[in-house]
């Protein structure tokens, strides 16, 4: 019964030692602040429930053009959006392919010792 109390607490510490919070910003709920993200990483939703990442090119009155990059096509094409098809749009990181080494040391690290 202790070893398995053990297992789950360890369990418990390695899950909540990996979770990330990321940084929160306040929403200003403002077209013209678009100005100020240009050539930044950006996520885009629509109002179809599509999510699309890349860097904002230029932002106008009533559109927006992104340039979108995807996993499957790493060309990235330059897409736009009309401001009445956007549901939300806020300041992304983009990921590179790279695998997250350490979360799976803890994790393997977690088992090891659970096992043992």
């Amino acid at each position: 019964m202790k070893r398995f109390i053990a297992f789950y607490l360890l369990t418990a510490v390695v899950l909540l030692s990996v979770q990330v919070c990321p940084a929160q910003t306040s929403p200003t709920n403002d077209w013209n602040s678009l100005g100020n993200y240009l050539d930044r990483e950006i996520a885009v939703k629509t109002k179809s429930g599509g999510t699309k990442f890349g860097f904002l090119k230029t932002a106008a009155a009533d559109e927006i053009k992104v340039q979108v990059v995807e996993k499957k096509n790493p060309g990235a094409a330059e897409t736009s959006f009309r401001r009445d098809e956007i549901e939300k749009i806020w300041s992304a990181q983009l990921r590179y392919g790279g695998r997250n080494i350490a979360k799976g040391a803890l994790v393997g690290a977690g088992a090891g010792a659970a096992a043992g």
